[in-house]
């Protein structure tokens, strides 16, 4: 698997239909999975993404009771089976080229561990992370949390890390 998208929500059964929509229009040739975190939610989220999720063999569901969004990505990354795995939100529209533009700067950038990539309003405002810094220890306070990605050992403790 190359690439893993996680996507956490909570509450948000009716709001959902963008980012699915968006999720189907991907084209790639490369191999991804979509794992949806339902965070507790008390609403029909789980039943709505069930719904949508029956018929997309690239997409899963999984439940995190522990409310949070630290929680939530940390299900998701642990059932994770993608060599990158990237966040995005339940209210992001990923570009159709998603799943390809996360795979060619993590192939330009191979001793890059995590990275960030533009984000755009609903208004049409971009805000771009700094495209690249010296030490992979830097990082911005400032950053918008609906798109990060990065390798997956580097997140894996150090005793459950593969040995290739």
């Amino acid at each position: 698997m190359d690439l893993s998208i996680i996507i956490c929500t909570r509450n948000r059964g009716t709001r959902l239909c963008g980012t699915l929509g968006a999720l189907r229009a991907l084209r790639t040739s490369h191999r991804y999975e979509i794992i949806w975190v339902d965070n507790a939610s008390t609403d029909d989220t789980a039943r709505v993404l069930k719904d949508e999720l029956a018929s997309d063999p690239a997409s899963r569901l999984i439940r995190c009771e522990r409310i949070g969004l630290g929680a939530a990505r940390n299900e998701g990354w642990k059932a994770s089976r993608g060599k990158i795995v990237a966040f995005t939100d339940d209210d992001c529209y990923p570009s159709p080229d998603y799943v390809d533009a996360w795979i060619a700067a993590f192939s330009e950038y191979p001793d890059v561990g995590a990275m960030g990539g533009a984000s755009c309003s609903t208004t049409g405002n971009m805000r771009e992370l700094p495209s690249k810094r010296d030490k992979s220890r830097e990082c911005s306070r400032n950053a918008p949390s609906c798109g990060p990605a990065c390798c997956k050992a580097p997140m894996l403790p150090f005793g459950e890390r593969p040995l290739n």
